[in-house]
C-alpha cells in the first residue's frame, strides 16, 4: 500500500513538469495575439472595410496617404535576444517549452536585419487592392491607360519602404495600370519621410530618454512576472527577458504566424505591460513627450495642406491620388502635429493602472506595421460645399479642432493653420521653429 502511494505521489510530481503552465487563455489565438503586440503587430485588416460609405452622399476628390512600411525581420540585436531567450527556455525541464529547443535562428536571416518580409509586402499588396476597389472611380482618373495624370508617388529611399510602396501601388492599380511611376527620396534632402533626417536637434532633445523610460517601466511591472515564469519553468528569468519573450512572440507571430512558441508562455497581463511598454518606448521617441517630435513634421504637414488646397482650387497640377511610403518616424510625428490620440498624462512608469487602461495612444493600432493616415478632400453631392475627412488605418477618426469625422473646409484650415506656422529647418538646428 505505502508503494502505491508513493508511486502515486512520483507520478504526480512527474506531471508537474509536464503540464502546460497557466498561461494566456488565447496562447494559441493568432487574431487575439496579433492584436497586442505594439509596434510589432501586423496590420489589422479586418478592421479595414471593403466599402466607404462616406460616397453614398460625397465625391471624394483628393486622397493623401502617409503610410509606415509592413511587416519586418528583427535587427541584430533583438535576434541575439530571440536567440538568448531560446537557449534559456530550451534548459527547462518543463515540456511547456520544449519547442525552444527546435528555435531556429536561420528564420531571421542575418542579411535580412531590418528587411521587409514577404508577409510584410503581402499585407500592403492587399491594403492596395482594397483601397484600389474601394476609390476605384478616383482611380480611374489618375490611371489612363499607361498614363498616370496628377499622381504622387515618393518613397523614403529604403528597401523596406520602396518594397512596401511598390506592393501597395501594384495592388491599388492592379488590373488598371502597371509600371507605376515612384520618386525615392534619399535622407540627405529627405525633410517630409524620414523625419529624423537632417535634424540634429532630434538626438539632442530625445536621446537615450525612450529607453530610459522604456526600463524603468520593466523594472517596476516585471519582477512577478519573471518570478512566475522562473517558478514555474525552473529557469531564470530576468523583468527584461519577460520583454524580450514578447518581442520573439511579435517575430514569430507577425512574420510566420506562429503563436505556439514564445508567445504561448505569455499571461494576457504580460501582454497588456508589453503593450505599455512599447507605447511609452515610442511615445518618447516619436510623439509628445518632445516638441522637436512634432516640428520635424512641420514640411510634411505643409505639403499636406499645400496639396489639399490645390485640389480645393481645382489646380491641374495638384495630385488626385498621394501616396507617401515611410516610418514610425513618419506617421507618428504627424498624427503628433495634428493633435490626434494625445493623452492628458504622459506615458512613464509612475502613472496609474486606471490611467494606462484608459490611454489614447496604442502602438498596436498607432504604429502596427502599414499603419496609414488618410487625408480626403471630399465634396457633398449637389454642392459646392468642400470637406476633410482622416482616417487612421482606414478607420475615420475626428481631427481634434473638427466637431464630427467629416469636417468643413473652411473649419479644416482654421485649425491647420496655426500648424503650419513653424520652421523645421530652425527647429532642426535647435533655434526653436515655433512662430509665435
Amino acid at each position: 500500500m505505502r508503494f502505491f502511494l508513493l508511486l502515486q505521489f512520483i507520478t504526480f510530481l512527474f506531471h508537474l513538469t509536464t503540464i502546460p503552465v497557466l498561461f494566456a487563455t488565447a496562447a494559441y489565438d493568432y487574431d487575439w495575439v496579433s492584436r497586442h503586440l505594439g509596434a510589432r503587430s501586423p496590420y489589422n485588416q479586418g478592421a479595414a472595410s471593403s466599402t466607404d460609405p462616406v460616397l453614398k452622399q460625397y465625391d471624394i476628390e483628393q486622397i493623401q496617404i502617409v503610410f509606415r512600411h509592413g511587416t519586418r525581420f528583427p535587427n541584430e540585436g533583438d535576434k541575439e535576444d530571440m536567440i538568448n531567450m531560446a537557449n534559456i527556455l530550451a534548459s527547462s525541464k518543463n515540456d511547456t517549452v520544449s519547442w525552444a529547443k527546435q528555435f531556429n535562428p536561420d528564420d531571421y536571416p542575418n542579411d535580412q536585419f531590418d528587411q521587409l518580409t514577404d508577409n510584410g509586402e503581402k499585407e500592403l499588396h492587399q491594403i492596395g487592392l482594397r483601397m484600389g476597389k474601394k476609390y476605384s472611380q478616383l482611380r480611374s482618373q489618375v490611371a489612363q491607360g499607361d498614363k498616370f495624370v496628377q499622381l504622387k508617388n515618393i518613397a523614403s529611399d529604403y528597401p523596406r519602404t520602396v518594397r512596401s510602396g511598390t506592393a501597395f501601388t501594384k495592388g491599388f492599380f492592379e488590373g488598371v495600370a502597371s509600371n507605376i511611376p515612384m520618386t525615392k527620396l534619399g535622407p540627405e534632402q529627405d525633410t517630409t519621410i524620414h523625419l529624423t533626417s537632417n535634424c540634429p536637434e532630434y538626438e539632442a532633445e530625445v536621446g537615450k530618454t525612450p529607453k530610459k523610460e522604456m526600463n524603468a517601466y520593466i523594472s517596476k511591472a516585471f519582477p512577478i512576472s519573471a518570478e512566475r515564469l522562473k517558478k514555474d519553468l525552473g529557469v531564470d528569468v530576468a523583468p527584461a527577458d519577460v520583454y524580450a519573450i514578447l518581442l520573439s512572440c511579435a517575430y514569430e507571430a507577425s512574420i510566420y504566424h506562429r503563436v505556439n512558441t514564445f508567445c504561448s508562455i505569455l499571461s494576457k497581463e504580460d501582454y497588456a505591460m508589453s503593450e505599455y511598454t512599447f507605447d511609452i518606448k515610442y511615445s518618447h521617441k516619436y510623439t509628445y513627450p518632445h516638441p522637436i517630435n512634432s516640428l520635424m513634421a512641420c514640411d510634411l504637414v505643409k505639403e499636406i495642406t499645400a496639396d489639399l488646397d490645390g485640389a480645393y482650387q481645382e489646380n491641374q497640377n495638384a495630385p488626385r491620388l498621394s501616396f507617401k511610403h515611410g516610418h514610425s518616424m513618419t506617421v507618428l510625428p504627424l498624427a503628433t502635429r495634428l493633435g490626434i490620440h494625445k493623452d492628458d498624462f504622459l506615458l512613464t512608469a509612475d502613472v496609474s493602472q486606471d490611467q494606462i487602461a484608459n490611454r489614447l495612444f496604442r502602438t498596436s493600432e498607432d504604429d502596427m506595421y502599414g499603419a496609414n493616415i488618410m487625408f480626403q478632400l471630399l465634396s457633398k453631392k449637389g454642392t459646392k460645399e468642400k470637406y476633410v475627412r482622416i482616417l487612421l488605418s482606414e478607420v475615420p477618426t475626428v481631427l481634434p479642432g473638427c466637431d464630427t469625422e467629416i469636417c468643413p473646409y473652411e473649419t479644416f484650415k482654421s485649425v491647420v493653420e496655426p500648424l503650419l506656422q513653424c520652421n523645421r529647418e530652425e527647429a532642426c538646428q535647435g533655434n526653436g521653429g515655433e512662430k509665435k
